[in-house]
C-alpha cells in the first residue's frame, strides 16, 4: 500500500515564521515541487538520511523546510522529526537574533504539538 503523502505548514504567528513540511515526499519529489513553485532545488548531502531539513533565504523571506519520506507516527519516527525541529528552530531563532533556550523549547514544543494534531494524535 502507497503511503500517502502530505504537504503542510505551521505557522507561528508571533514571530512571523512557519515550517513547511513534505511527509510522504521523497527528495526528488520535494525538489520537483520547489522547482514549480518558483523556489530553488535543495542539494541534500545524504540521501539515505532518515530525514532532511533546509532552509531557503531570498532578499525577503526565508523558506524553512522538513522533509520526511517514510514518517509513520511511531516513536521512533516522532524523535526523528524532534531531532529536525531542533534544527530549524535553531536556525528561526537565530535569523530573528534570539538566543534563548527557553523560547527555543517553547517553539519546539508548539511545532510539534501542531504536527501531531494534523495527525489526530492524542
Amino acid at each position: 500500500m502507497k503511503k500517502k503523502k502530505k504537504l503542510f505548514a505551521i505557522s507561528a504567528d508571533a514571530l512571523k515564521m512557519s515550517i513547511n513540511f513534505f511527509v510522504g515526499y521523497s527528495r526528488e519529489e520535494t525538489n520537483k515541487w520547489l522547482v514549480e513553485h518558483k523556489y530553488e532545488a535543495v542539494d541534500f548531502i545524504d540521501g539515505q538520511a532518515l530525514a532532511d531539513c533546509f532552509v531557503q533565504e531570498s532578499e525577503t523571506f526565508f523558506f524553512y523546510g522538513i522533509v520526511l519520506p517514510k514518517f509513520e507516527l511511531n516513536r521512533a519516527d516522532i524523535c526523528i522529526l524532534v531531532h529536525e525541529l531542533s534544527h530549524i528552530v535553531g536556525f528561526q531563532l537565530k535569523e530573528k537574533g534570539i538566543d534563548d533556550t527557553e523560547t527555543r523549547a517553547y517553539l519546539t514544543e508548539y511545532y510539534l504539538d501542531e504536527f501531531l494534531k494534523k495527525y489526530n494524535f492524542k
